[in-house]
């Protein structure tokens, strides 16, 4: 029986290693967000214009905001996060992100519990905050942003 059990443990060892290489190997570097009713949208584009304001200031290098992925082709969200951002002075290009010159954005706000998580990146910074209804009745997020990489 031990000499049956040896092959088998390192068959499934074997298949662990791969899948957690496959976690990286698929990892999109596209940009996401669950659909969120209107009000929120404009919220949420509110609040990732503000942190990209906090860290660049407009007038400079453009952002680049990295496009949604294929199935959201034409998302109300990244339409929204554009008119916030022109709004702050800053100009956006949504199709030559691989530029060295200009400030590449981009963004993942997907449903958790009761809320959202809102992950925000810019450049070498990460940001992620959870965001929940507020006694309002509008999304606003009930923690700091927790900031990742880059100058503090």
């Amino acid at each position: 029986m031990p000499n049956i059990l040896r092959p088998l443990l390192l068959c499934l060892s074997l298949i662990a290693l791969a899948s957690l290489g496959a976690c990286t190997v698929f990892r999109s570097n596209l940009s996401w967000a669950d659909d969120l009713p209107g009000s929120d949208r404009a919220n949420v584009a509110e609040t990732v214009a503000a942190l990209v304001a906090d860290r660049i200031p407009p007038g400079g290098k453009p952002v680049a905001l990295v496009a949604p992925s294929f199935t959201q082709a034409g998302s109300p969200f990244a339409g929204e996060l554009k008119s916030a951002l022109e709004a702050r002075g800053y100009t956006i290009l949504e199709d030559d992100i691989k530029a060295d010159d200009v400030h590449r954005l981009r963004y993942l706000l997907t449903a958790y519990r009761h809320g959202y998580l809102l992950r925000i990146y810019l450049d070498d910074i990460e940001a992620s905050t959870i965001l929940s209804r507020g006694g309002n009745g509008q999304l606003a997020a009930i923690a700091p942003l927790a900031i990742r990489g880059g100058p503090l």
